[in-house]
């Protein structure tokens, strides 16, 4: 069999669960079959996935270039989905909570969450510069489309040791010539925040990031 294995297809990876891992509930890396298909139907398709309870991200997603999640519940992880040299992502059905109380009266103190000074908690952990191949990529970034984010905003009561807790973050070490250019789309996402935040601006600037857009098509943000 000739050809390389990352640009075969791979079909659907659905309805599976993933908990109380040490490091990530799923880790999902190099699938490039738009590379050989050049067709945005033909693409990697993961349905219906859980991830609760893992110590790190419940997904983390590395050199996936235009596939699809859809459907899909997060919860109690340091980082919900961590998403890194992608482009052409779709995250659509989304539930994505952050730590809740039932979770937080069992964990013991080594294995608290942000076990690590530099460590933030986010439900979603995005790149902020396209960072992949030119002109082969799909060139649109990530859309997000009917996802609900909640539970973030408990930094001091449940979170005392992170730096930072947030919806989104921005990653530090996807931007270059200190602009934002990697496209994202938002379409009906919510995000259930007492403080009022979707991201934290100025952790961003302290990245590098001096300009920060996000176009929303439609973001409702509830203070709770």
């Amino acid at each position: 069999m000739g050809g390389s294995l990352r640009r075969s297809p791979i079909g659907t990876f659905k309805d599976n669960k993933a908990h109380s891992n040490f490091r990530q509930g799923f880790h999902l890396a190099d699938f490039e079959q738009f590379f050989q298909f050049r067709d945005v139907e033909n693409v990697p398709l993961f349905e219906n996935i859980s991830a609760y309870r893992n110590r790190e991200q419940g997904i983390y997603a590395w050199n996936l270039v235009n596939a699809k999640f859809i459907g899909g519940f997060l919860s109690d992880n340091q980082k919900g989905i961590e998403i890194r040299r992608m482009d052409g992502i779709t995250v659509e059905d989304f539930v994505i909570k952050g730590q809740t109380e039932i979770f937080k009266n069992h964990i013991a103190n080594s294995d608290k969450l942000c076990a690590h000074s530099g460590w933030t908690y986010e439900g979603l952990h995005m790149m902020g510069t396209a960072w992949r191949l030119g002109d082969q990529d799909p060139k649109w970034g990530l859309r997000l489309k009917n996802v609900a984010f909640s539970g973030f905003d408990k930094e001091k009561e449940y979170y005392p040791n992170c730096p930072s807790t947030e919806p989104i973050g921005i990653s530090t070490d996807t931007h270059y010539a200190a602009h934002f250019d990697y496209k994202t789309s938002f379409s009906n996402v919510t995000i259930a925040d007492k403080r009022g935040m979707i991201l934290d601006g100025c952790r961003a600037d302290g990245y590098g990031y001096p300009g920060k857009y996000i176009h929303a098509s439609s973001l409702k943000l509830y203070k709770t």
